[in-house]
């Protein structure tokens, strides 16, 4: 038997709004197919998963049981419809029409380029 999620999902836990989104969907049962890496962890290694820590750091990646790479909206695309919930399904099947695609695209854009400003405190 096979123990690898059918997804994974990369994301940047040093961004609070990132990190809070991810803890909501972790708390979903039902999840244990979806793995969830924070590419901000110290120990975490790109190159373990054939990408580039800098490709990751623009946008949510995720990579599904065929080795498919899907990247910012089509990433969440993709986790919304492995979530249960009808409700998750739906916003899958909407950001993927044409032309809220290209809107949800270039929202998120705006949103991963400067979403270092809703980094989490230091608590050093």
């Amino acid at each position: 038997m096979d123990d690898r999620p059918r997804l994974t999902v990369f994301y940047d836990g040093a961004c609070r709004v990132c990190d809070r989104e991810i803890c909501h969907y972790q708390k979903i049962e039902n999840t244990a197919s979806i793995g969830y890496v924070d590419i901000s962890a110290p120990d975490f290694d790109a190159t373990r998963h054939g990408l580039s820590y800098e490709e990751l750091m623009q946008k949510m990646h995720v990579i599904d049981a065929e080795g498919t790479v899907h990247v910012g909206v089509d990433a969440f695309r993709r986790l919304w419809q492995q979530l249960p919930g009808l409700h998750y399904h739906l916003l899958a099947a909407l950001v993927s029409l044409p032309g809220i695609r290209q809107l949800a695209g270039v929202g998120y854009s705006l949103f991963a380029r400067h979403r270092h400003h809703f980094a989490k405190p230091d608590r050093s």
